[in-house]
């Protein structure tokens, strides 16, 4: 199975004797997926400690490295365009986290409401998924939520979602 990478590494933009293309690839996908990571509570957003953030970014590159050799068609330097890639790749990670961090803070606030409306919310509980200050309900409603998402495998069709965004919105271009 290791050899086929091999023709894929060979035939890929980042072939053309540049050292730095490869570490070029790993900042564009850093760009793309750290903000993810601070955004998405299933990814433990503000509980996780930093240095753990960047060991699992790591680990999905090699993870993500055969797709971005594919969707990679030019040759990758450190130039202006690679700081236009990393801003357009900084605005894409922004957009997806935002997008898959919706949903937890809807029903956040549905719970801070809903406690609100039935007087309890003068009782404010720390709720270690967001390092906030939260409701009862909204700290229920964000926990039952979380498990659902991973009970239905959220996290494996959002990191699917994530691959296809590559061929979608290539890093290169």
């Amino acid at each position: 199975m290791g050899d086929a990478y091999l023709p894929v590494f060979l035939n890929s933009a980042l072939s053309g004797g540049n050292l730095l293309g490869p570490l070029s690839l790993l900042f564009l996908f850093f760009a793309r997926f750290l903000p993810i990571i601070a955004l998405s509570p299933f990814f433990g957003a503000r509980i996780l400690p930093h240095p753990v953030k960047v060991m699992f970014a790591i680990t999905m590159f090699v993870v993500f490295l055969p797709k971005l050799l594919v969707v990679t068609t030019t040759p990758l330097t450190f130039d202006y365009m690679m700081l236009l890639y990393l801003v357009k790749e900084l605005f894409v990670g922004f957009v997806l986290g935002f997008i898959i961090g919706v949903p937890f803070m809807i029903v956040q606030n549905a719970g801070i409401i809903i406690d609100h409306q039935r007087g309890g919310a003068s009782l404010m509980v720390n709720d270690p998924t967001i390092q906030n200050q939260s409701s009862p309900l909204g700290t229920l409603f964000n926990f039952i939520l979380i498990c659902i998402f991973y009970m239905l495998d959220g996290p494996f069709l959002f990191i699917d979602a994530l691959i296809t965004s590559y061929e979608l919105i290539p890093p290169d271009q």
